[in-house]
């Protein structure tokens, strides 16, 4: 079992995750959240995957987590913003009488475990390519 890279997965799932959350603040891909989402954690995943020297589908799982955790984080830090641009989520009741904060806190773990699967599933994949067109992936690969 190899090691996951730390700064790999840091660099790429905090840069994706800030872009992300930029995107969604300022309503830029207003109605399309969860497409460019999907997109972003796929992106992500492919890079950590090929990146990697080993364990990739763990990188990626890692990175896919850290996506959703900082797109979160960003979101709420910035939730006055995000509300004023998105005021159709404002409206938005929450269960138990959560503020938006405390529901974003409550279920980003939720999040990034949902992100990471699908990054994991999506580095399965790309190994899965990659073992049958580059020889040698699993010695190690640039």
């Amino acid at each position: 079992m190899g090691k996951i890279n730390w700064r790999l997965v840091i660099s790429a799932a905090v840069i994706a995750g800030a872009a992300y959350a930029g995107l969604t603040i300022m309503a830029i891909i207003q109605g399309y959240e969860h497409w460019v989402a999907l997109i972003f954690i796929g992106g992500v995943a492919k890079l950590v995957a090929v990146k990697a020297k080993t364990a990739p589908a763990r990188n990626a799982f890692a990175a896919g987590f850290l996506f959703a955790i900082v797109a979160l984080f960003f979101q709420a830090l910035f939730l006055p913003v995000y509300f004023d641009n998105n005021p159709e989520y404002a409206s938005i009741p929450l269960p138990w009488g959560l503020s938006p904060v405390a529901y974003i806190t409550l279920f980003a773990p939720l999040g990034g475990l949902l992100a990471g699967l699908l990054a994991f599933m999506t580095a399965l994949m790309v190994e899965g390519v990659a073992k049958r067109v580059w020889p040698g992936w699993e010695k190690g690969h640039d």
